[in-house]
């Protein structure tokens, strides 16, 4: 047997280059293609998705069902109090019923926090 000489050495690693790249070559295209496959099955399945988001009908709890307009009322009487300074006006709603002493108190009590 002889050595293989230095020519022969530069073309079987030439050719064998060509070999790998050519087979890297066709993993990519055959990668290239699943993807676009699985794009276009993904774009499918997102169209049919959304086909529940449109939806006019109301959720049923935007309104009364019954239509009725009446208005909650209070149960007790209530009367305005601003727990403000001079400049800037906190208006909140306290108990009518309740004493006039208790009522200053407690606004003073408010205003402190």
């Amino acid at each position: 047997m002889s050595k293989p000489n230095f020519w022969d050495k530069i073309t079987a690693y030439v050719a064998e280059n060509k070999l790998n790249t050519a087979n890297e070559a066709e993993i990519l295209q055959k990668e290239v293609v699943e993807t676009l496959i699985e794009d276009t099955n993904d774009d499918l399945t997102d169209d049919q998705r959304l086909d529940c988001i449109f939806d006019d009908e109301p959720l049923g709890f935007e309104e009364d069902p019954l239509g009725s307009t009446t208005k909650m009322n209070a149960q007790d009487p209530l009367e305005e109090v601003d727990l403000g300074d001079a400049y800037v006006k906190k208006p909140t709603y306290v108990n009518a019923k309740i004493t006039k002493e208790f009522r200053k108190d407690a606004s003073a009590t408010y205003q402190k926090q």
